[in-house]
Formats: structure tokens, C-alpha cells, sequence
């Protein structure tokens, strides 16, 4: 009885990190069947989790440099893809060298082609503002056309399967190509200042890290869970300019649970948000 007790403690360990059986499909198959699947999809929920910290040293610069700051964020989004409405409420923790922390809630809201935003922090009452977006931002493009731009940007592979948030996935690993992505939320290219190719080869030096790893279902090809790890460390010298001193260094990691698919949803803005003050966010 002792063993089978011992047996059964050790299946339900190591469960979620067990391959299924079988052979892996080819990841242009998954990639295809992905893409579809995401274009099919009409509503969502996601549960993201983010830490940074960010360390900034500048020469000649204010008393309180050197800058020293750790931010954890946790955010619920709802997604309307049909109706064009998102809702997203955060909570930020912005903890400095010193150990004082601010304490503040964000909450956002996309109604057709306006964005409200609401920002709540200790003493001071909740702020709303609303901005109409720009027509290059609301034009409609559905979750297949997205993904598939964002996958001529990356290498991938399958590295196995794994259980996650008890649903049977594929693991894929993804290689960001870094230049190709800043490149493609630059301005077009006729409005470009010069050398703006050089820049975006100093960008490629930059990230010592840029990985991002998703778990696909395997029975509905939806996105189950990302995993994106970023870390970058750079000097004036390495941004092309040499007479200047400072270190700037950047960790970011992110993960984000999406669920709900295509479930029955209803996004209602706050009354308060209507009387908001306009303002430009763009």
C-alpha cells in the first residue's frame, strides 16, 4: 500500500510535465492550424502577470539618479472582437531602491474607436480620461491576418507537449527577430530621419534576451499560455554616441493565461467613464 501511495504521489508530480505520446506534428501544420483557429476566434479572457526592473545610471543628470525601480503588474482583460470593446483593470506596484512602494489600479476601456482610462492612486481621487483613437489604429483586422504577420517575423519550433492549465499542448519556442518587429512599429519608411537602418541594427545589439515560448492546444489549436522573458543592457556608446556616460539595463518577464474562448460576454463602461476629460493619447 506504502508503494502505491508513493506511485500515485509521484504520476500526479510529474503529470503536468509529461510528454503525450506520439510523434510531434510538423510545426508548419501547427503554425497553419494556429493561425486559423485564432481567426475564428470572436471573444477571450487573459490573465497577465508582469515584473520589470529597470536601472538607470546617466551622467550629469538630477539628485535622484541613479535610477532603481521594480514594477509588478497583474492584469484581466476581456476582449470583444466582434463589437470592437476590450475591458482591462491592473493593479501596479512601482517599488524603488529604497523599498517605498507606490500602490496604484488602472483600468481601460475600448468602446468602438474611444479609449477610457481610469488611473487610481493613494490620496488623490480616480482620474478618467478619453481619447478618440486614430483611423490607422481602428482599422479592422481579424486574429488570423495578425498572427500571421507577427509569425513572418519569428523562427519557431516544437520542443515537445506539456499539460498547462490542465488542457494537453504544444510547446512551441519562438526567436523574435528584434529589427524586423521595431522596424514594423516605426513610421512608414518615406518619413524615416536618416540612418534609421543603423538604429535599427544598434536595436538588434541590444536585447541579450528576447524569448517567448507558447503553449498551443492540441484539440482546438488556441493559445493556451505565453511565457516572454526580455533582457537588454545598453550604454550611450553602444546607441551610437560617444561622448556621453550611463548604463541603462531592462528585465521584463511576462506571462499571460488566455481563456474563455468565444464565451457569451458583455463589456459595460463605467457610468463615470462618460464624463471623463478628453485627452490625446496618441
Amino acid at each position: 500500500m506504502k508503494k502505491i501511495f508513493l506511485v500515485v504521489i509521484l504520476v500526479i508530480t510529474l503529470l503536468p510535465f509529461t510528454a503525450c505520446e506520439g510523434e510531434l506534428p510538423p510545426v508548419g501544420e501547427v503554425i497553419d492550424n494556429m493561425v486559423e483557429a485564432m481567426g475564428e476566434v470572436e471573444t477571450y479572457r487573459q490573465d497577465t502577470d508582469m515584473t520589470m526592473q529597470l536601472y538607470l545610471l546617466a551622467e550629469d543628470t538630477p539628485s535622484f539618479f541613479p535610477l532603481d525601480i521594480d514594477v509588478e503588474l497583474n492584469a484581466v482583460t476581456a476582449h470583444d472582437l466582434v463589437n470592437n470593446n476590450m475591458e482591462t483593470v491592473m493593479d501596479v506596484v512601482i517599488t524603488g531602491a529604497d523599498d517605498d512602494s507606490l500602490k496604484m489600479e488602472i483600468a481601460a476601456y475600448l468602446i468602438d474607436t474611444t479609449m477610457y482610462v481610469m488611473v487610481d492612486v493613494p490620496i488623490i481621487s480616480p482620474m478618467w480620461t478619453k481619447s478618440e483613437i486614430p483611423e490607422m489604429y481602428t482599422q479592422q483586422m481579424d486574429n488570423s491576418q495578425i498572427l500571421t504577420e507577427v509569425l513572418q517575423m519569428v523562427g519557431m519550433e516544437i520542443t515537445g507537449t506539456e499539460r498547462k492549465e490542465g488542457i494537453n499542448c504544444y510547446v512551441l519556442e519562438i526567436t523574435p527577430d528584434i529589427s524586423q518587429i521595431f522596424a514594423s512599429l516605426m513610421l512608414p519608411a518615406e518619413v524615416y530621419r536618416a540612418g534609421a537602418e543603423s538604429e535599427l541594427e544598434i536595436i538588434d545589439k541590444l536585447f541579450s534576451e528576447f524569448s517567448v515560448k507558447l503553449w498551443v492546444a492540441h484539440d482546438t489549436y488556441r493559445i493556451v499560455y505565453a511565457d516572454i522573458n526580455i533582457q537588454a543592457e545598453f550604454s550611450p556608446e553602444s546607441m551610437g554616441v560617444y561622448d556621453e556616460e550611463g548604463l541603462t539595463s531592462l528585465e521584463i518577464a511576462i506571462t499571460t493565461h488566455y481563456h474563455h474562448y468565444n464565451k457569451s460576454m458583455e463589456i459595460d463602461l463605467p457610468p463615470e467613464a462618460e464624463n471623463a476629460d478628453e485627452d490625446s493619447l496618441w
